[in-house]
């Protein structure tokens, strides 16, 4: 009896999780309508003044996709609601009760400053919201082969059913500047209210009403900025991009036959029902092959290539397969383009769009993961 029980909550997750990555699509397509591009314009000019313009052109990638997802989540619209606050007026009448538990949960997500207290392989991350001491798992196999315990996200958390998801792409950053941040914040937020003339409101109202400001001073920590004081390595960021797919068998099929990547785990429900497969993506600077050899992948005119399973290969990056979505993640914005042109060439009629998941996703990153 009791197996059937976890069968059942599993089956109800999955459901939970596929609700989830439609109402993402559905937020996505909604922001991109014509009536809202005044909107976005100004959304965009503030969002980008609080960025070092030095970083625009080398990072536009990773900041769009972020831009985007702060637009439908924290940007107040003329009529004082947010994007996604409007979609769920004009919608209302016609959402499920799994979208609209979703959509009211949503709504009230903010960035914030997670430390990762625990990494689970193949699984996902337990953090800490350093203005809440309350640990939660958050559900990102991506994640959990690419952050380190100790450090510092930010990140917005969605809550999907009985888990939790990273809105979008993230920004890490080593544990040592938990305090600095925390310090710089606090001290913000007490002279926002007191040239407002306000009460100070709570860490969530704050968080809400400054994202894109705290956005710009987190990305000046992670590219070395001088202005912050703080010596980082560029690599400290995580470049995330997702692209919706219409075949997921037929990728897995071939990332397990090609040595161009490296499975290194696949998930099932209770069910047995696929969920997820996470993959090294292997660059080709030692490969004796050429490039050309790609591009005979499932959406190319052949079959899968042959390299060689004993030729030496670097990892540039990872992705993980979804039933929808490949999300790619690598540690430089030249590595991810690099990752991204070698999944169209190899699966160009498979792959329906070639952007971020929150300006199409972001938020599974992102997105909005």
């Amino acid at each position: 009896m009791s197996g059937d029980k976890r069968i059942l909550y599993s089956q109800e997750q999955y459901r939970w999780r596929r609700a989830g990555l439609e109402l993402r699509r559905s937020l996505g397509r909604f922001a991109d309508r014509s009536h809202f591009s005044w909107e976005a314009a100004r959304a965009q000019d503030i969002y980008l003044e609080c960025i070092d313009q030095r970083l625009l052109d080398r990072e536009d990638y990773f900041i769009m996709e972020r831009c985007f997802e702060w637009f439908i989540f924290d940007y107040r619209l003329n009529s004082g609601r947010t994007i996604i606050e409007t979609y769920c007026d004009e919608y209302h009448q016609s959402l499920s009760g799994q979208e609209a538990t979703l959509l009211q949960n949503w709504a009230d997500s903010c960035y914030s400053l997670y430390e990762v207290t625990g990494v689970l392989p193949e699984e996902g991350l337990i953090v800490k919201d350093i203005f809440n001491p309350v640990e939660i798992k958050v559900s990102d196999v991506n994640a959990s082969l690419s952050i380190e315990q100790g450090s510092i996200l930010l990140m917005r958390v969605l809550q999907v059913g009985e888990e939790y998801e990273f809105s979008t792409s993230g920004l890490a950053l080593p544990g040592r500047l938990r305090y600095p941040l925390w310090r710089k914040l606090q001290r913000d937020r007490l002279k926002l209210y007191r040239e407002q003339k306000n009460e100070v409101q709570g860490w969530g109202d704050y968080l809400k009403e400054r994202s894109h400001v705290i956005n710009g001073w987190v990305m000046d920590l992670g590219i070395s900025n001088p202005v912050s004081g703080i010596d980082m390595p560029e690599n400290t960021l995580e470049r995330i991009a997702i692209l919706t797919i219409v075949n997921w068998e037929q990728v897995l099929g071939f990332i397990k036959n090609s040595a161009q990547f490296r499975l290194i785990g696949e998930t099932n429900d209770a069910a047995g029902a696929f969920q997820e497969a996470a993959a090294a993506i292997l660059g080709e600077s030692y490969c004796s092959r050429a490039r050309g050899e790609a591009e005979a992948g499932p959406g190319g005119a052949g079959g899968a290539p042959d390299y060689g399973q004993d030729t030496l290969r670097p990892v540039i990056g990872r992705l993980l397969l979804s039933t929808r979505f490949i999300i790619v993640t690598a540690v430089t914005v030249e590595l991810l383009a690099d990752c991204k042109d070698l999944l169209l060439r190899l699966f160009n009629k498979i792959i329906i769009n070639g952007v971020e998941h929150c300006q199409k996703n972001s938020c599974d990153n992102p997105r909005a993961r």
